[in-house]
């Protein structure tokens, strides 16, 4: 109890977690083109609706209602006729990804894990008085900087992932989804070895799980094919590389740091997922 204290309290080195937390009001007819960050975004729609475009959903958030979009996820959005107010934060995940899935699991952290298998892009929920408050009071200490608010800051962060790892662990298809321990061995293997060679067949011997058996887990579970949940995968980490080096990476290695087996192999699958090829979509990003 005493490290954990004096690591909570007196430790003052520590990552940047959070990138930013505003309230913003939109005007009627506002937009915002597609775009992504890499970064979560938590929008807490408080008076009026937006409206999001996100891969193929459109998605509207309507008054008391929140949106959580993952890292890396294209999105645009747009109000209707009406005012529209929100409370957004946008926060790093890596740092608490970076901890080994079976203790996510362990502990709870749902969300986190959700995070850390790329299984969805997005989910939209009610708004609860907790959660509410606990950004509220984050943006408010992030606004002020009174003595000790990175701590606090942390802790609300802290107190926001329980909230939404609760929120993962009620939606039942979710939770079950969780419960499969060869999905996540094979889930954990991608992140682990995903710039490497990988097919259905060595990565089924690695996990102790028949190709068949393994085939039918995604599709029940992610509701996608191996071979896209793969491609998926490796273009989010192709996206964090060069988001990384602020664009200057050449899209040759960017392709063979992430498993592609070329450059024209990347391009295509980027420009299948992401609508525009990478050297269009990554060079406003150069400096």
């Amino acid at each position: 109890m005493d490290s954990y204290l004096q690591t909570l309290l007196l430790h003052k080195e520590h990552p940047n977690l959070i990138q930013n937390a505003v309230a913003q009001n939109f005007s009627p007819g506002f937009s915002f083109s597609t775009h992504f960050h890499s970064t979560a975004e938590l929008i807490l729609c408080t008076k009026g609706q937006l409206l999001f475009h996100i891969y193929d959903n459109l998605v509207e958030v309507k008054e008391n209602e929140y949106l959580i979009i993952y890292p890396n996820t294209p999105h645009s959005c747009a109000t209707n006729q009406q005012d529209c107010n929100i409370l957004q934060i946008q926060f790093y995940t890596d740092s608490f990804c970076a901890l080994f899935p079976d203790s996510l699991k362990d502990n709870s952290l749902y969300f986190l894990l959700d995070l850390e298998m790329q299984r969805i892009a997005f989910f939209k929920e009610k708004i609860n008085p907790p959660l509410f408050h606990c950004v509220f009071f984050l943006k408010q200490e992030l606004t002020e900087k009174s003595s000790n608010y990175l701590k606090m800051c942390d802790l609300y962060l802290t107190q926001l992932i329980i909230f939404l790892s609760r929120q993962v662990y009620h939606d039942c298809s979710r939770f079950t989804f969780f419960q499969n321990r060869h999905l996540l061995l094979v889930l954990t293997y991608i992140q682990n070895h995903y710039s490497e060679t990988i097919s259905l067949e060595n990565i089924s011997l690695e996990c102790g799980i028949s190709c068949r058996q393994l085939s039918k887990l995604f599709k029940q579970y992610l509701n996608i094919s191996f071979a896209s949940y793969l491609v998926y995968f490796r273009l989010s980490k192709a996206v964090e590389l060069m988001s990384a080096h602020k664009g200057n990476y050449p899209l040759s290695h960017v392709a063979l740091d992430t498993g592609f087996s070329s450059l024209a192999h990347f391009s295509r699958a980027f420009k299948e997922r992401f609508g525009v090829p990478p050297a269009e979509y990554f060079h406003c990003w150069k400096k």
